[in-house]
């Protein structure tokens, strides 16, 4: 009842105060959560602005639609806070968690991690999508489809993806290193490769090693590589990386 009588003095409701000041509601109520007006809530929930308010907005009406956000400099402290948020968004997820620090210090190691995850982070941080485009370096239709994704659903493929590359890489690179071995003792024994030179009027390219084939991973071509003396590490390693037609023939003649 008191707030009731307070109301006809300094308050005015938000349905009057739009038609006082020649808007819509939904304008106000927009302005009201931004923070650009000052309301307070009565019974209900309803939203009463001050009289004083809706006087000086008379004059000069808000904008039609959404309030612009409120730009803020992004300091060190903006970006700490950033990935403290993250880092609070993925405490349940240990493994994703550390990794996303790993990416924070170093962002060239996974881009597309990083950006998923500042986004969200100084977008809980009040900071706008064309600052944040220009933090990341992207455009802000990136920014809002980084937005869009669910932040854990989101790091979740790109982490085990990631995961994925490196241990292909690095059986790769294991495989390269079975395959020098195998060549060099091939080449010790005699076995001398075809190196086929490319001439171009452009670009003149001179490889210096020979090109590698990949055998068909068939029952046969394993049991002849079994039979000249490869062990299972090795013959793995041949079908990936693959070896000189001269070198793939002079074991697979050993295997027969």
């Amino acid at each position: 009842m008191g707030f009731m009588t307070e109301t006809r003095g300094r308050w005015i409701d938000l349905t009057t105060a739009a038609g006082v000041v020649g808007c819509h509601p939904i304008t106000l109520r927009r302005h009201v959560r931004a923070g650009t007006i000052e309301a307070t809530r009565g019974a209900g929930g309803a939203y009463f602005l001050r009289r004083s308010d809706v006087t000086r907005l008379a004059r000069k009406p808000p904008r039609r639609g959404r309030p612009k956000a409120r730009r803020r400099r992004i300091t060190d402290e903006v970006l700490a806070g950033a990935w403290a948020w993250v880092d609070a968004c993925l405490m349940h997820s240990a493994r994703e968690r550390a990794y996303v620090r790993e990416v924070a210090t170093d962002p060239e190691r996974d881009l597309p991690t990083y950006r998923l995850a500042l986004a969200h982070g100084l977008a809980a941080e009040g900071i706008s999508i064309a600052q944040s485009a220009r933090v990341l370096g992207v455009s802000e239709r990136h920014v809002r489809r980084l937005l869009w994704r669910v932040l854990e659903w989101g790091l979740g493929p790109l982490y085990y993806r990631r995961l994925e590359r490196s241990a292909r890489i690095k059986k790769e690179q294991e495989a390269r290193t079975l395959v020098d071995r195998i060549s060099a003792t091939l080449v010790g024994s005699g076995v001398r490769s075809h190196i086929a030179r490319q001439y171009s009027v452009l670009v003149p390219y001179r490889p210096s090693r020979p090109g590698r084939i990949r055998p068909e991973p068939s029952a046969a071509t394993i049991a002849h590589l079994q039979a000249a003396g490869l062990n299972a590490e090795e013959i793995e390693a041949v079908l990936i990386v693959g070896l000189s037609a001269e070198e793939l023939n002079e074991l697979l003649l050993r295997g027969t």
